[in-house]
């Protein structure tokens, strides 16, 4: 969670106003569903946001926000804390007994997110949206790929967002300029990094965005050939001022200096530690403190090297099965989708409604910057095609391909999703994330399909096992820079006592750790949280005596039902939900 996100909400968020005092029950309740529509609003506040997030965005009076380009002050960000502020001590006013128990686990839900919200505001200038990774730069043209055509509005808003784009990277760099000013900003390499990326964009002879263009307005049945023939032109204008902000904003990342950037993590700076601690509670859903984090991820670390250990003192022949799996058969990505789909379907929740799906390749442009793999949430208020897009090298991996594919559709990020979007929870709880909850399903998953594939089990427990331990060596790793300090030399005589790194790995995880605290706590301190949660929830099952023929499936029920949430709150609700569901 970033808190560079909150500023797309501030319109919105000001035009809240407080409201008076009710004491009924029925009306406590009113009320709350008021603030909570309210809270909706503050998450679908400009047009490309709304795009992705709504079909029917005139049933939610959002159909004609404007385009704006990005702006910063540091005195509409306080002022923005404050509204969050003044908007929590509503909710807290709302009377938590008189709220049925669907609208109390709303309330925490809210309420933990608000808190998270108002506790970034009090680091201004300690995180950015630009990045090489998942950057509001490299994610962009992704995004305008695929943005809907419902109407000629659509359309427009396109064109601006192109148009806009030179002035929303003015507004970054001018914001960036003074992160580095106040001791902030990125390491020097990373700038660098981002000017190539910007540069290839920039250079490209022609960009992708174009056939798209063309083929959406070609199936856009409310345009006339006329109309169709001047939209393209149009568009080769803009998506020339598109190119020219790219190359503006390479120029201006190669000029940024940045030799005030710390030795060390998050750390180095005031209040920088507490900092981390709120990125990793926010992200991870967790409520733990970073030392207990620590020894806890040691410890399931240990677990793990100890089966492995045993493992290959009884099959060392299988040693290099483990450090290079090519155990599954070749598939294409569509065939692993349905073997995934028919397979889940006894021991997940399903909706109703058949998947449309459609697989897209990551441009070889973005292959380089861009995740392997990623799912675009559908609408919450319409049944679309899903798409996914992916790396096809990535296929080329046939055992990647599958916990790829798993972890972005079925049963991962697309099933969790559309669980979500077709519950009868309030808006808001559609659209608030709690990447913790997402991404700690998603690895889960990953490893739960490998009951469906021709594998010897205890090699795939002993692969699933190593893998877990590389990723945990990764989250303390990211715990030693961020919140012990450690500089890229002491990281690397810390990786020695995990057997050494080479160089270019040591330089690549630590710059990521830098651009992207919390990145690897998101993934595997969140999938320990949920394998933990569930262990609880079957113990639980099974000490009331309430016999089930499949476990699995009650817990995967129990944990979309609940949809996005802190796992502490999920934790509170479990007693809960058994009473009222068996």
């Amino acid at each position: 969670m970033k808190k560079r996100i909150l500023l797309l909400f501030l319109s919105f968020f000001l035009l809240f106003t407080a409201s008076g005092c009710f004491f009924r029950d029925s009306d406590e309740q009113a009320k709350f569903e008021g603030l909570i529509e309210e809270y909706f609003y503050l998450y679908v506040s400009d047009p490309m946001t709304v795009n992705f997030t709504l079909d029917k965005p005139e049933k939610y009076g959002l159909e004609d926000l404007q385009v704006t380009a990005y702006a910063f002050s540091e005195e509409n960000y306080q002022a923005f804390g404050e509204q969050l502020v003044k908007f929590r001590e509503r909710l807290k006013a709302v009377r938590y007994n008189s709220l049925t128990a669907a609208q109390q686990m709303t309330y925490d839900v809210v309420l933990a997110d608000l808190d998270n919200l108002i506790a970034f505001i009090e680091y201004p200038y300690h995180l950015s949206d630009l990045g090489a990774t998942l950057g509001y730069q490299v994610m962009l043209p992704i995004a305008l790929s695929e943005y809907r055509f419902k109407n000629a509005n659509d359309i427009a808003d396109y064109f601006a967002y192109l148009s806009a784009t030179r002035g929303i990277f003015e507004g970054m760099v001018e914001f960036e300029k003074t992160r580095v000013e106040k001791g902030f900003g990125f390491p020097l390499g990373m700038y660098s990094l981002m000017a190539e990326q910007c540069g290839e964009i920039a250079a490209t002879e022609e960009i992708f965005l174009i056939p798209i263009f063309n083929d959406k307005i070609a199936a856009a049945g409310f345009l006339t050939d006329a109309e169709r023939n001047d939209l393209k032109t149009e568009h080769l204008s803009r998506v020339g001022e598109f190119i020219e902000a790219y190359a503006y904003l390479r120029e201006e990342l190669e000029k940024i200096e940045a030799p005030s950037f710390p030795d060390g993590g998050l750390c180095a700076y005031a209040d920088g530690a507490d900092l981390y601690e709120l990125i990793v509670r926010a992200d991870a859903g967790c409520d733990m403190d970073i030392d207990e984090i620590y020894d806890y991820l040691y410890d399931k670390m240990e677990d793990d090297m100890r089966f492995v250990a045993n493992y290959l003192m009884v099959y060392p022949e299988m040693a290099a099965a483990i450090d290079n799996p090519n155990f599954l058969s070749s598939r294409d990505k569509t065939e692993i989708f349905e073997l995934l789909r028919e397979a889940a379907e006894d021991d997940f929740p399903f909706p109703a409604d058949e998947f449309d799906v459609r697989f897209e390749d990551i441009h070889p442009l973005l292959r380089d910057y861009v995740s392997p793999a990623f799912y675009l949430l559908s609408p919450i208020d319409a049944e679309v095609t899903e798409v996914i897009y992916i790396n096809e090298e990535i296929l080329t991996d046939a055992t990647q391909a599958y916990f790829t594919i798993a972890h972005e559709s079925i049963p991962g990020h697309m099933l969790q999703h559309n669980v979500l979007k077709k519950s009868d929870w309030p808006d808001a709880r559609k659209v608030m994330d709690f990447i913790g909850y997402s991404e700690g399903w998603a690895v889960y998953v990953e490893e739960y399909i490998g009951k469906y594939l021709d594998v010897d089990e205890t090699l795939l427990r002993a692969y699933m096992a190593a893998r877990r331990i590389n990723y945990t060596i990764l989250c303390l790793a990211e715990i030693e820079v961020h919140y012990y300090g450690l500089n890229l030399n002491e990281l690397r005589s810390w990786f020695r006592d995990f057997g050494g790194i080479s160089a270019d790995d040591l330089y690549e995880i630590y710059y990521l750790i830098l651009e992207e605290p919390g990145y690897f706590l998101k993934y595997y301190l969140s999938y320990y949280l949920l394998s933990d949660l569930k262990e609880d929830f079957i113990f639980r099952l099974k000490r009331e005596k309430i016999d089930t023929d499949n476990y699995d499936y009650e817990f995967h029920k129990f944990y979309l039902d609940f949809g996005s949430a802190p796992f502490y709150v999920m934790e509170k609700w479990i007693k809960n939900y058994i009473d009222n569901n068996y």
